[in-house]
């Protein structure tokens, strides 16, 4: 039975975007068939191991890999996020509610739980940064 990239990412633990980058380059299609299946499961087993990550970048050429091991910018609402804490006035409460409507606002992006969660993870992001750090640490 056919199956979607979908159903093959949550069946095999791999990422969508991976998935879509295989079929950007015609690795595979939209539907994966049955006689497909053998691949995703055998790709699944050594997906993200250590061992063979290794071996893969032991392989590129060093300007490669210090491209590859550069942190990824944030995306511009992320840093948004980031600077609005970090730039609060002391004692200034900024709602979770209230920046994900200025986000809609200045963004465009959709009111959701998920953005809320990424709300309340970058907040604890910054009260991280300005807790002071203790001797030895």
């Amino acid at each position: 039975m056919p199956k979607s990239l979908t159903e093959i990412s949550d069946n095999f633990n791999l990422p969508i975007a991976f998935l879509a980058r295989m079929k950007k380059n015609g690795l595979i299609g939209s539907v994966v068939e049955d006689v497909e299946i053998p691949w995703f499961v055998l790709l699944s087993q050594i997906w993200g191991r250590s061992e063979y990550l290794r071996m893969q970048l032991d392989c590129m050429p060093e300007k490669d890999l210090k491209a590859l091991l550069k942190p990824k910018p944030l995306p511009q609402v992320d840093r948004y996020i980031l600077a609005r804490y970090r730039n609060a006035r002391p004692g200034e409460k900024i709602s979770v509610d209230d920046l994900a409507y200025e986000l809609k606002q200045k963004f465009g992006v959709k009111l959701s739980e998920k953005l809320r969660e990424k709300i309340k993870k970058l907040r604890y992001r910054v009260r991280e940064e300005k807790r002071p750090q203790k001797e030895g640490k």
